[in-house]
């Protein structure tokens, strides 16, 4: 008998108990709704057994939709209201507690030469994954992981940018923010550290979508014509923007290095993820 086999029978066994519990003439309306949430749930077990598995890495093209499961699509109709909390309870009781992901990343600011002469030594092997915009993918296991975050603070010339932490859960989408507001041209554009991140967790990996942007406002003297007087001049530069989906294997985690190629001033920007 498959896993998912073993599961839909545990589900109709429960089921079949839930139901002879909260039937009662005075919850028809539950009752139906009970019916409807467990037929669902069942096909859902069938239809996630039989899902293939995407390629290793993608890259992600906004906009870009998340997966999202039958047990999804009934909580979004499910009312957040405690008269209704004894669903919850049951589609738990059923499936099992969604497990909790955190997601840990280092923002990373390295000028050119310094990833060069990182290759060059064999302290960072060829790529996993690149493509024509400059992007580079390293799928590194947890011990690899970590002394790469330690040759990284050793190395003269490499900025930890930020460090964002987020703790959701299996399929919940969850998003951080850290900057702040530019009027800019008459309208008002938030500049700063933004990641969003969406997660499944299957036995041996996760199926991580991540999307990582990390832009900054510039400020540079221009002469005005009339009054020959140097004036501050404001733009808002992007220094990374990745949106990717990684199949991570337990216990590993990844690096993303994005580069343009022909950019003046040679840096390179990333993120260093910890196994979700």
């Amino acid at each position: 008998m498959s896993h998912a086999e073993s599961n839909l029978m545990k589900a109709a066994v429960l089921a079949s108990l839930e139901m002879k519990r909260l039937f009662a003439p005075a919850r028809p309306r539950g009752l139906v709704l009970t019916a409807c949430l467990l037929a669902g749930l069942a096909v859902s077990l069938v239809l996630l057994s039989r899902q293939s598995r995407p390629a290793p890495f993608l890259v992600l093209h906004r906009p870009f939709s998340t997966p999202l499961s039958l047990r999804d699509r009934l909580d979004r109709r499910i009312p957040l209201t405690p008269s209704w909390a004894w669903v919850w309870r049951l589609e738990d009781k059923l499936l099992g507690r969604r497990k909790t992901v955190n997601i840990h990343a280092d923002i990373l600011m390295l000028p050119d030469p310094t990833r060069a002469t990182l290759l060059s030594s064999q302290v960072l092997a060829s790529p996993n994954f690149r493509d024509a915009s400059g992007l580079q993918v390293w799928l590194l296991d947890g011990a690899e992981l970590k002394a790469l975050r330690d040759r990284f603070r050793q190395t003269p010339g490499i900025d930890f940018l930020g460090r964002p932490r987020i703790t959701t859960a299996d399929g919940v989408e969850a998003s951080m923010y850290v900057g702040g507001p530019i009027s800019l041209n008459g309208s008002t554009t938030d500049v700063g550290l933004k990641l969003d991140c969406f997660a499944r967790v299957h036995s041996k990996s996760t199926d991580l979508f991540v999307n990582v942007t990390v832009s900054e406002a510039l400020t540079n003297l221009a002469v005005t014509a009339a009054a020959q007087r140097p004036a501050a001049s404001v733009s808002i530069q992007t220094n990374l923007d990745i949106a990717a989906r990684l199949q991570i294997p337990k216990g590993s985690g990844a690096l993303l290095l994005n580069s343009t190629p022909g950019e003046a001033n040679h840096r390179v920007f990333g993120a260093l993820i910890d196994p979700p």
